[in-house]
C-alpha cells in the first residue's frame, strides 16, 4: 500500500458523498476507494482542486493502482507523441498534443489563483 496526499475532491453535491483524488502523475486521477486510475479526460468534470493540500488528506492506494496509474501516464505521454508527429493522420487538436491537456491545467491554475485571492 502506498500512501497519496489528495490534490482534487469529488465534485458530489452531497459532501457525504465525496472522495479525496490524487493526481499521481500529471492528468492522472487516483480516487480514495476506486481500485484503478482515470485520465483527466474521464473524469475531470467529477473533481475540484482541494485549495490547500495537507497531510491530513491522506489516503492509500494498492502497488497495482500506483503500476497501472504509471502505465496509463506513459500511455498518454505516447500518444501525444504521435499526435505531435503525425498531426495530419490522427487529426489532432492542440489539446491532443499536450498531456496534460492544457484546459485541465488551466483550470487548476485559475482555481489555485482564486483560492489564493481569499
Amino acid at each position: 500500500m502506498i500512501e497519496v496526499e489528495a490534490t482534487h475532491i469529488t465534485n458530489e453535491i452531497d459532501p457525504e458523498d465525496r472522495r479525496l483524488v490524487c493526481e499521481l502523475y500529471p492528468g492522472i486521477l487516483v480516487f480514495d476507494g476506486i481500485s484503478g486510475p482515470f485520465t483527466v479526460r474521464e473524469a475531470g468534470k467529477l473533481v475540484d482542486p482541494l485549495p490547500n493540500p495537507g497531510g491530513e488528506r491522506t489516503f492509500l492506494i494498492t502497488d497495482r493502482v500506483a503500476e497501472l496509474a504509471a502505465e496509463e501516464y506513459d500511455r498518454q505521454m505516447g500518444m501525444a507523441e504521435i499526435s505531435r508527429e503525425w498531426p495530419h493522420s490522427l487529426s489532432a487538436t492542440v489539446s491532443q498534443t499536450v498531456w496534460p491537456p492544457r484546459e485541465w491545467a488551466a483550470y487548476n491554475e485559475r482555481f489555485f489563483d482564486n483560492a489564493d485571492k481569499k
